[in-house]
Order: C-alpha cells, then structure tokens, then sequence
C-alpha cells in the first residue's frame, strides 16, 4: 500500500479523516478513523448510524407502481449511500427487513437551453425487495424531501 504511506509521512503520527459525509439532515454522525505511524489498519473511533439522511425520497413512477405488487419499492437514496446503509435505514423507518436492495447510479447529463449549457442532476436509486407477504405504505411514511 504505497499510496496510502504518501499521507502517514505527511501528517505524521495521528491524523482524523471522515470517510462520508452526510448530507443536510438530522444529526449525523460521521465514522471517524485514526491512523497511526506504523500501523497498516485504520482504529475506528466511532460509528453512529447515519439515519434517515440516506433516504431522500419514495419515486413513484408508473414502473415503480407495477414493482410495489411484486413486493418492490424503489427510493432515491443519497449519492454516499451504500446498501448497507439503505437497508438498516429502510429497517428503521418501516420496520421491516429488506431481503435485497439494488443500487443505481445516474450520472448527471449534459443539457443544451437557448445557449445556455448545464446538467441535470445526479441521483441513486434503490430498488429494495421485501420478503413474501410484507409491505410498505411508503405514502404515509415521512421522509426527508
């Protein structure tokens, strides 16, 4: 790990990085590594979970309303987030433990508007799947908008 011996030379003994940030939302902790001159692992200080700061929103589109009677729903989530993540949040807000959850990323794209140049924005997307016979009333739930 060559790379990574670049930055213990450089900040000596100790140092703290975070390794995410959260976006706007609740109070959000961020983990927080320290490493020490000579060691090859990171000490993890502390970890708190993120909450629901991971999920932006339920989209409901006509897919997403053909997925939900498969036992299907489909979020945005925040570019950070990972499916760890999405699913303790899905977890603790509906109380019900997702079977899978599949991530999607769409990058921003290139817009062209009375020569005026710009992009769209990126998002991720989570398609989590329940176990048979479970639901989510996504409608009802209030998420961070």
């Amino acid at each position: 790990m060559g790379f990574f011996d670049l930055f213990k030379r450089r900040f000596g003994k100790k140092y703290e990085t975070a390794t995410r940030t959260a976006p706007v939302g609740e109070q959000s902790v961020v983990p927080k590594f320290k490493f020490e001159k000579g060691s090859q692992e990171a000490v993890l200080l502390s970890t708190e979970f993120i909450g629901s700061s991971v999920l932006v929103r339920p989209l409901m589109t006509e897919k997403s309303t053909k997925l939900s009677h498969l036992g299907q729903y489909v979020f945005e989530v925040a570019l950070s987030a990972s499916k760890g993540e999405v699913k303790e949040s899905i977890k603790k807000m509906y109380g019900v433990e997702p079977r899978t959850v599949h991530l999607i990323r769409y990058k921003g794209e290139r817009v062209v508007f009375r020569r005026q140049t710009g992009c769209t924005k990126a998002m991720k997307k989570a398609i989590v799947t329940l176990p048979k016979g479970k639901s989510i009333d996504v409608l009802r739930q209030k998420v961070n908008v």
